[in-house]
């Protein structure tokens, strides 16, 4: 079984010039159950074995009505695939996600921020010119 990422689908080919279109909606890690809801599925013809690596789904209509079987090995493989793919892009989320810090200027304010603010959160509150005189007395 051949297959191609064009996240978030996974392209398989299953039969010489059928396509598989699995389109992933979740960041959690699939079973074999989840993987054979059909409203994530589409089935669609090529002309030639070798075009699944230049093949793209939106460029081509989708078979209404189709079904298929499989062994329980492929959708074994099937699960495993799809479960990299969303590992991988896990992966580049967590690189791209930027945490942002913010920084008061008292720290009953930064207890206050800590408080409104859900959690990822951090909070850096500077004492009060003040109590830094009081410190060094």
């Amino acid at each position: 079984m051949e297959s191609k990422v064009n996240y978030p689908f996974i392209y398989f080919l299953l039969e010489s010039n059928t396509v598989f279109v699995y389109r992933i909606t979740t960041q959690n890690y699939l079973n074999a159950s989840d993987v054979m809801d059909s409203s994530k599925w589409e089935t669609y013809k090529i002309q030639q074995h070798a075009l699944l690596e230049t093949f793209n789904h939106e460029e081509n209509d989708a078979i209404e009505g189709w079904g298929f079987y499989l062994e329980q090995d492929e959708l074994c493989n099937i699960v495993e695939i799809i479960n990299d793919c969303i590992q991988k892009h896990r992966a580049v989320d967590q690189q791209l996600t930027t945490q942002a810090v913010h920084i008061v200027s008292s720290e009953s304010a930064a207890g206050s921020v800590r408080v409104a603010l859900a959690p990822p959160k951090h909070v850096i509150g500077f004492p009060i010119a003040s109590q830094l005189d009081h410190c060094g007395s």
